[in-house]
């Protein structure tokens, strides 16, 4: 019997097969000290992340091999050692910008990064807009504002004809008032703009048409009564959801999904996508948009 599961892909740390209790894969003793282990490692990768941690550095945190402890870290965390270190790097980023006035290049060199042009190029793939963009948003937009005009699908990039639909459960026993904001990406993890969004009261069904045909995952956060703007931003204090792959069709309906919400959990990399900011920036750019055009001036 294998030592740890095999991932053919990586998984949604949200919905990791719970192998660690699984006697079918190892004792329970021996999952205890690899959770503590791959804990002990995350922890190190938030006090340290300006550093450059490699991968045979991590693996003495853990007293493993590079090669056991590569394998172990992915199958927990669903990333690899290295990309759930880039993950945190970017988190760290991003309260950087939303809290304090330091410049983007005294930023990226804080973080760790050696290159300006590849943090640009990796916040603005990941968050969805580069880091100077990202702080104006922050400061300008109003997402509690806008939320509410945010039409039932919105597209984004080409649009197709076919058609997902599902329905966000807050979780058994755990029902909150509130909205949830659904992106469809083409892999598990969330990074850059969605093929289409659009938004949904928690515990309501919700429709997301015109999607190009493709192999997507689904993913929201919600937005619950009183979160902290900057926690809002940092996509922190926000419960998520997860399902796929689904399957869309051209002029085809894809199977009804069902997004469960729930906490993240310490093991789960960051948040990286600023999906609420995203949502309400394409909102306002659409109002305007109309605006312009009921006053006979040409969007551009």
């Amino acid at each position: 019997m294998p030592s740890v599961v095999e991932l053919p892909e990586l998984t949604p740390a949200l919905e990791l097969p719970r192998w660690l209790e699984s006697g079918h894969v190892c004792r329970a003793t021996t999952a205890e000290a690899r959770m503590r282990a791959v804990r002990r490692v995350i922890g190190a990768m938030r006090e340290r992340y300006a550093e450059s941690l490699s991968l045979e550095e991590m693996s003495d945190i853990a007293i493993s091999s590079p090669f056991h402890f590569n394998r172990v870290f992915r199958a927990v965390t669903g990333l690899p050692p290295v990309r759930f270190l880039a993950a945190i790097r970017l988190q760290a980023a991003k309260q950087l910008l939303l809290t304090t006035q330091r410049s983007v290049t005294d930023i990226c060199f804080g973080v760790g990064y050696s290159s300006l042009g590849t943090f640009t190029a990796h916040f603005a793939d990941y968050v969805g807009a580069p880091p100077s963009r990202f702080r104006r948003l922050s400061r300008t937009m109003r997402v509690a504002d806008v939320l509410p005009t945010i039409p039932a699908s919105t597209e984004v990039g080409s649009p197709g004809t076919g058609t997902v639909r599902g329905h966000v459960n807050a979780g058994p026993g755990d029902e909150a008032a509130g909205v949830t904001i659904i992106g469809l990406f083409p892999t598990w993890l969330p990074r850059g703009r969605p093929r289409a969004c659009t938004v949904a009261a928690i515990g309501k069904s919700f429709t997301l048409e015109r999607v190009p045909p493709g192999r997507y995952h689904l993913f929201s956060v919600a937005i619950e009564r009183e979160i902290d703007d900057v926690a809002l931003y940092l996509g922190e204090a926000m419960r998520r959801g997860h399902a796929g792959p689904v399957q869309v069709a051209e002029r085809r309906e894809a199977t009804s999904v069902n997004l469960e919400l729930a906490w993240p959990r310490d093991i789960d990399p960051p948040l990286l996508i600023a999906l609420p900011l995203l949502m309400a920036e394409r909102a306002a750019d659409s109002g305007r948009a109309l605006s312009r055009d009921d006053q006979g001036v040409r969007p551009v």
